[in-house]
């Protein structure tokens, strides 16, 4: 069963960006739960603060108590601030994405 989570990023009681994550089991191993980060953002007035850091440590720290088997993100590989930032949290390149037009 997927699960889909839309989590509000706040600071100072304001909004400052969000997190969209689905949950759902891993294949061929059902048992194992593996979350992926859909969409992560941060306003550019909050970035280079921590604010991007702390969201996602308490996202890890959430679900490591659920249980999860593996929590992973998608970034555009020719991105380099998202790269640095995934890099500084722990997050290892497991894949790249091709595409072609038909």
């Amino acid at each position: 069963i997927q699960t889909r989570e839309f989590l509000w990023i706040i600071v100072n009681e304001e909004r400052a960006g969000l997190i969209i994550a689905s949950t759902l089991p891993d294949w061929p191993d059902a048992t194992r739960l593996v979350a992926s980060i859909i969409e992560f953002y941060v306003l550019p007035e909050h970035r280079r603060q921590g604010v991007g850091r702390a969201a996602i440590e308490a996202l890890l720290s959430d679900h490591s108590q659920r249980g999860t088997a593996l929590v992973e993100a998608s970034i555009l590989y020719l991105n380099e601030p998202a790269r640095a930032f995934w890099c500084a949290l722990g997050f290892d390149f497991r894949s790249v994405l091709t595409a072609r037009k038909p």
